[in-house]
């Protein structure tokens, strides 16, 4: 049996982290002019926090620099109440205000990352307009933000810099009846799928994106007036993966993830603001009946109207697409 000691001295921590996950919470922001009229935000947060003199918590047992998970619990709460209104409602900024103040309260935390998901609630809307204080969960949609941030020399000085900063959404499921087709593959001894003209398409949509990260300390890049509006690039994101997905005539998942992109990365809102768009799309199988049996056909393209929703197994579609000029050949 190896001792203690010896084991000790044959391994060395490659990496680690710690923090809360699952962190809910709700906040509900007042308008000062109307206090009747209100905003409503849902997030599940996670921190995770690092540095290398935390080591010695797993090697040794030693918790004197371990900030406990209740505390970073406790933070996350008190930022959701402290925060003003813009600051809370927009998952981008309240990710970038946790993770700036981790890094930069504890002296010896040198990385945090912070991941944010917020539900979706929107407005219950009336013969006279939305409600102002009523909402309704219409879809399991969500929003994702990816926060990292880390320790830094900024000009001479000591700074907490942005070093990672994702935009996304993910559960967005949608279905068209029509308008896309699979044909011309690649046949083999171990090809039994039969080529389409036109089928359902359905994906369970999951897309993420990178920001152009900024040059200076976090601190200066919150306050500054020249802060992307993370919310209308959100929007822009959404609006055109919907369109494309509704009109564009698909000869293929890919074909149509590639046009999402490049849409994107066109578009006035995200010139600027994003480095790459990518996506992950599972393709969702709607496969015709059978139902020879009761002398109906049911089984080609122009006859399939009933169909069985196939759980798996499911296509996977995944790609990056960046602008020209940032990078080599695609990453395979």
């Amino acid at each position: 049996m190896t001792s203690s000691s010896s084991s000790s001295s044959a391994f060395a921590l490659d990496s680690f982290s710690y923090g809360k996950s699952l962190v809910r919470l709700l906040r509900v922001v007042r308008d000062p002019s109307n206090p009747k009229k209100q905003d409503v935000i849902e997030y599940t947060v996670q921190s995770l926090l690092t540095g290398p003199t935390l080591d010695t918590s797993y090697t040794e047992g030693d918790n004197t620099l371990v900030v406990p998970t209740d505390t970073q619990k406790n933070t996350i709460h008190y930022f959701a109440k402290t925060l003003d209104g813009p600051s809370v409602l927009c998952p981008e900024k309240f990710a970038l205000e946790l993770g700036n103040h981790f890094v930069k309260r504890y002296d010896h935390v040198t990385k945090c990352t912070i991941d944010v998901i917020a539900q979706k609630w929107s407005r219950i809307e009336l013969d006279d307009g939305p409600h102002p204080h009523a909402f309704v969960r219409d879809g399991d949609e969500k929003r994702t933000v990816f926060v990292q941030t880390e320790k830094a020399r900024v000009n001479g000085q000591d700074a907490v810099v942005c070093t990672q900063l994702k935009g996304g959404m993910k559960d967005l499921l949608v279905l068209k009846s029509s308008g896309s087709a699979f044909h011309s593959f690649w046949r083999d001894e171990f090809t039994t799928l039969k080529a389409v003209n036109d089928r359902i398409f359905s994906t369970s949509v999951e897309c993420q994106y990178n920001f152009a990260l900024p040059t200076g300390s976090l601190s200066e890049y919150l306050s500054s007036p020249t802060l992307p509006d993370f919310n209308a690039i959100s929007s822009c994101v959404r609006k055109h993966t919907l369109r494309v997905f509704a009109t564009h005539e698909s000869a293929s998942v890919q074909a149509t993830l590639y046009l999402m992109c490049t849409e994107i990365l066109g578009d006035a809102p995200t010139t600027d603001a994003l480095v790459d768009v990518g996506y992950a799309l599972p393709n969702k199988h709607y496969v015709p009946i059978n139902l020879d049996w009761a002398k109906l056909d049911n089984l080609t393209e122009t006859t399939a109207e009933v169909f069985h929703p196939q759980a798996d197994p499911s296509g996977l579609i995944k790609a990056v697409v960046k602008r020209t000029g940032d990078g080599g050949a695609p990453k395979l």
